[in-house]
């Protein structure tokens, strides 16, 4: 016998069965059930046909009946928890939105045609609602919702949804790219770019709606048409503003360090007007409202391992011209010689490094030579060896990178002492006349 209940009173009218005999009744008005008599044994309580507004946890139970003892099964069920929600887009109902919900049970539905969602006959427990897979450009606010259901719960999951769009455009200066100007946009979105060594610029997350975008910070000397772009952005759209700016004459360059852009480094300007200009984050400068005349642009202030290519640029400008004048630049890297003679340092020997560099330098009083190179492949090797000195190897190959240290060693000895070139060597001769039988003088010495 038992009862079953919905949130601690009488569940009636559910149906109870118990196996393995084929017995099944229903409980009454107070949710009480009993199967009277049973053997003695193992048996499985079942129940079904709970209403709809009933969560029960467990419908199954096993019980043992001893002989003449009364076993009690009970069943208690709770109503059911809900969460329900809306989702808007720019405001308007979200049909078809997918949703996620997880945690206690997990499930997944689209909102309706007005933008609503249900999740019904839950237990308690604790749940997350998230939007599904969205729409390219399409954000929800919040990302999710955390929610703790109790027995009988409705509680909300609202999300507000935007379709965003993108911003994009080019800045030129006299037809040309204009790099690292900043660019603003006001309205749905404030937020500020640069643009890069295109002219190029990109808002990529905007939310639908009215926008302005201005150029900021723009050398007095160049004018810009339009002076502020206004638009309008649409979800899943792009909208393009571009700006074209002019100047009387004007230098624009990008330098690049070991094949990235060179911020900070600062370009010296000479010739009619002078001036300096620091690299911006895409290695961009410009000289702007110059008069005619001859330029010559060089980087100054560099840093000793770094050099740059070409070492300056002379332009010529008449009104309207807009030149440019590049440098790529490369971090030195170091090599270093080691020459021992019989062990010890060999001071004074020359040393030729050809390469990257053509350079031959003289040994210190450790037997060292150092080389500051541009990156690459190099070949050192031991010139104008003293006589009677022999060295190994004849040449060494080595790889110098940029900002690193190579190193590189030779062993010299000495051998026998040559034969002193100016030695006399003696030889003795007695010649004697065998025809004359007699004793001719001797030839004493042979230099």
């Amino acid at each position: 016998m038992g009862t079953v209940t919905l949130d601690g009173s009488g569940l009636p009218a559910v149906t109870v069965g118990v196996s393995p005999t084929a017995q099944s009744t229903s409980t009454d008005s107070t949710g009480a059930y009993s199967f009277i008599p049973l053997s003695p044994g193992g048996y499985t309580v079942s129940i079904s046909n709970t209403p709809a507004i009933a969560y029960c946890p467990t419908t199954s139970k096993s019980a043992t009946v001893p002989q003449d003892t009364v076993i009690v099964v009970d069943f208690a069920c709770v109503s059911p928890a809900q969460i329900v929600g809306t989702f808007t887009l720019n405001g308007a109902p979200f049909g078809n939105a997918p949703v996620v919900l997880s945690g206690t049970a997990s499930a997944n539905t689209s909102t309706d045609s007005g933008g609503d969602f249900g999740f019904a006959s839950l237990a308690p427990g604790a749940y997350s609602v998230a939007p599904g897979p969205l729409p390219v450009g399409v954000t929800c606010v919040p990302t999710t919702r955390a929610l703790t259901l109790a027995a009988g719960d409705v509680k909300r999951a609202d999300f507000d949804c935007t379709n965003l769009g993108q911003v994009i455009g080019t800045v030129t200066l006299n037809g040309g790219a204009f790099p690292d100007v900043d660019v603003r946009i006001s309205g749905t979105l404030a937020d500020s770019t640069l643009t890069d060594s295109t002219g190029g610029f990109v808002f990529p997350s905007v939310p639908a709606g009215g926008v302005t975008v201005l150029l900021v910070g723009v050398d007095p000397a160049i004018a810009c048409t339009p002076a502020s772009h206004a638009g309008t952005v649409v979800g899943g759209q792009q909208l393009r503003l571009d700006f074209d700016c002019t100047a009387s004459a004007a230098i624009i360059g990008t330098v690049t360090l070991d094949g990235s852009p060179y911020s900070g480094l600062v370009i010296d300007l000479a010739g009619p007007q002078t001036g300096t200009r620091s690299t911006g984050s895409s290695g961009g400068f410009l000289f702007a409202g110059l008069p005619s005349g001859s330029y010559t642009v060089a980087p100054t202030g560099l840093p000793a391992d770094v050099v740059c290519t070409p070492v300056s640029v002379t332009l010529a400008l008449v009104f309207g011209d807009l030149k440019r004048a590049d440098f790529d630049c490369v971090r030195l890297g170091t090599v270093i010689a080691t020459v021992t003679l019989n062990g010890g340092p060999f001071d004074g020997q020359d040393v030729r490094l050809t390469g990257t560099a053509d350079i031959t330098r003289t040994t210190d009083s450790i037997g060292e030579s150092s080389f500051l190179v541009p990156p690459g492949s190099v070949s050192l090797a031991l010139v104008d060896v003293p006589i009677g000195v022999t060295c190994t190897p004849a040449s060494r190959a080595a790889m110098v990178v940029g900002g690193q240290t190579v190193r590189v060693s030779f062993a010299c000895s000495t051998g026998s002492p040559p034969p002193t070139p100016d030695a006399d060597y003696e030889v003795a001769y007695s010649i004697f006349s065998s025809t004359c039988g007699a004793s001719a003088p001797p030839i004493e010495r042979v230099t």
